[in-house]
């Protein structure tokens, strides 16, 4: 796999987008978290999934989010016990389930909720809820939940959520994937690209042969290839008719071949006698 992961040609890519960064900050003053964010952008041959609310997770060598990451932690516990819990961690924003029903019923107020933190995460128990109380006001804003266990040390589950990047199904060809930020050095980076790889095309393309073209970007970028592939020829009508009268005349061959030899046989019982 390491091989396909094109290792050489990553490292190239990786530099030239952190070159770029550079060069567009010091133009346009680039402060906003969100632009600092590195993507893997996969695409593949055809669709190979069914759209999905859920998340597949992955874990890294390094967490890919900002060192002043806010999280909002979804949960069905009160939420005065739980900000007790968690002081001093990246979870700024506690809420209740009850509290999302009711203080956060508008479109307005979700939209508001999606842009105030970086990562949102539901605890188990109240997870397959969030997408309908949620809806479009945070897929709009790829704010989609991570699901994370309620049971065991909260600080210890959302430190490992922290240092793990999300994968959503969907219905089309292309994924972008979070591995990082341009706060990272470029070797840290590639090492959360060469962890994350086998899982992403994996979980997209099933298989490496189903994957068309892979690269990186960040929000501001262009797409910056790693890896790219030829399409799939599929057999046309034509195709198959060919085939087909290959095989009928490989058949026929065949049989006159054994024809000539049961005849050949015959012809020589007869002489013998």
């Amino acid at each position: 796999m390491a091989q396909k992961l094109d290792i050489k040609q990553a490292k190239k890519a990786i530099a030239a987008l952190y070159k770029y960064n550079k060069n567009k900050a010091e133009s346009d003053m680039l402060n906003n978290d969100e632009d600092n964010a590195i993507y893997v952008v996969i695409h593949t041959h055809k669709i190979m999934n069914k759209a999905e609310n859920k998340l597949k997770q992955i874990k890294l060598p390094l967490s890919p989010f900002p060192a002043d990451l806010e999280v909002c932690y979804l949960t069905k516990d009160d939420e005065k016990k739980i900000e007790e819990k968690v002081k001093n961690s990246p979870i700024k924003k506690v809420i209740n389930i009850n509290s999302l029903k009711t203080i956060y019923k508008s479109y307005e107020s979700k939209r508001k909720l999606a842009a105030s933190y970086n990562l949102f995460v539901a605890d188990d128990r109240v997870a397959p809820l969030i997408p309908s109380l949620l809806g479009k006001a945070f897929r709009n804003k790829s704010r989609i939940p991570v699901t994370m266990k309620h049971s065991g040390s909260l600080k210890n589950n959302i430190q490992n959520v922290i240092n793990s990047t999300t994968v959503k199904l969907n219905n089309g060809l292309t994924s972008r994937i979070l591995i990082g930020n341009f706060a990272m050095s470029e070797k840290n980076l590639l090492k959360n690209y060469e962890a994350a790889m086998p899982e992403i095309i994996e979980i997209t393309a099933h298989e490496f042969d189903q994957v068309e073209m892979f690269g990186i970007q960040s929000e501001n970028s262009p797409f910056l290839p790693i890896h790219t592939s030829l399409p799939k020829k599929e057999k046309t009508d034509d195709d198959k008719t060919a085939v087909k009268k290959e095989d009928e005349k490989a058949s026929q061959k065949a049989v006159k071949d054994k024809t000539k030899k049961v005849t050949k046989r015959a012809v020589s019982t007869r002489s013998k006698k």
